[in-house]
């Protein structure tokens, strides 16, 4: 027998969690699992509500959309924790779990957004199928999230880097020995005790950087730093933790924060000490731990988050994302369908005649 319910508290997430983690997604990414989520319902809801549905067989949970609502009517249910900007998915035991939870959701005759979902997620069929003549389902694309597929040892996966890349790899190298002595480490922590001077000593290098001085570091941010640090605390009693340093003489000039799970390796921060800039700490790190990776026999490097100028530069592959918007034969969700549609057509007109201007000049 198939129902449904609904938990609006993170403490029911806690409740949850062994069976949750009993499942999967069809994302391998960190950023759909549990423990992710209890972290971002925990400090991430803001002027939102928890919305978690739960599928459930014979009452025991078969799969997990995890949503949150605004207090306004009119605003669509979207993903939990879409304000970190990375992708996610539903969780779920199998196909048959899947298309139960999203006949729930039509069921409940929800209006959804959901940001970034994996462009070949079941998720997106099992929706469509559920709302078929309930509703409407409009797919567009979105960032995807670059990667480098790790092949070989490490010495062949550096090798297919760019020989440009290469090349300012060894020069950065060369200048960062003129500095003093150059070390790398990486530390799994698995206690508070371990965790917290490597957490602060990792905060301190992203302050440093760039991100200091336009307040987008961890330590200019209460609410991401602290779930950040929440998600890290389970990752690092998980055992999937790693935080990263370059050194120079001792003294941090880059990190990263990491994890390694599912035969990948997933950045989530990384930072420089900006002082240090002209010997590319930030790019030898990732060289080093790219090296890693590949010793560990991982399968990709992932640095989830969008492509950008410097991903390119490592890998123009990226794993394709798209936008899943849900609008039910209701009033709200006509509604909803009708603002949605204006503000794309808007949107549409001003590109165009930003590209028509761009030709004029």
């Amino acid at each position: 027998m198939h129902n449904h319910n609904i938990y609006k508290t993170p403490h029911d997430i806690t409740l949850l969690a062994k069976q949750w983690k009993e499942l999967h997604s069809y994302m391998e990414a960190p950023t759909s699992n549990c423990d992710w989520m209890l972290s971002a319902a925990e400090h991430l809801l803001g002027n939102t509500d928890l919305y978690l549905i739960v599928a459930l067989e014979n009452n025991n949970p078969i799969a997990f959309a995890p949503l949150v609502k605004s207090d306004g009517y009119f605003n669509p249910a979207l993903q939990l924790g879409e304000s970190h900007g990375e992708p996610g998915d539903f969780s779920y035991r199998d196909s048959t779990s899947l298309q139960v939870l999203a006949e729930a959701l039509a069921k409940l005759r929800m209006p959804l957004s959901l940001h970034r979902i994996p462009a070949d997620s079941p998720v997106i069929s099992a929706l469509q199928k559920a709302y078929h003549g309930k509703g409407l389902v409009f797919i567009r694309p979105n960032d995807g999230c670059p990667y480098i597929d790790i092949k070989g040892d490490a010495e062949q996966t550096v090798a297919n880097l760019s020989s440009r890349l290469r090349s300012d790899l060894r020069r950065a190298a060369r200048r960062a020995a003129t500095k003093g002595e150059v070390s790398f480490e990486i530390h799994s922590p698995s206690t508070s005790e371990e965790f917290m001077p490597l957490w602060q000593e990792a905060l301190q290098v992203e302050a440093a950087s760039w991100k200091g001085e336009s307040g987008s570091a961890l330590v200019k941010d209460d609410r991401m730093r602290a779930f950040y640090e929440s998600y890290a605390i389970r990752a690092a009693k998980n055992g999937t933790l790693h935080l990263c340093f370059m050194k120079i003489n001792g003294i941090a000039v880059a990190m990263q924060i990491a994890l390694q799970e599912s035969d990948c390796f997933w950045l989530l921060k990384v930072g420089y000490n900006e002082a240090f800039s002209k010997c590319s700490p930030g790019m030898l790190l990732m060289e080093w731990t790219l090296r890693y990776a590949a010793t560990q026999g991982l399968k990709s490097y992932e640095f989830l988050g969008v492509a950008s100028g410097w991903t390119d530069r490592w890998s123009k592959k990226t794993r394709k994302n798209e936008t899943v918007l849900v609008f039910p034969y209701t009033p709200r969700g006509m509604v909803l369908f009708t603002r949605n549609a204006f503000k794309y057509i808007w949107a549409r007109k001003q590109d165009l005649l930003k590209q028509k201007l761009f030709k004029r000049k």
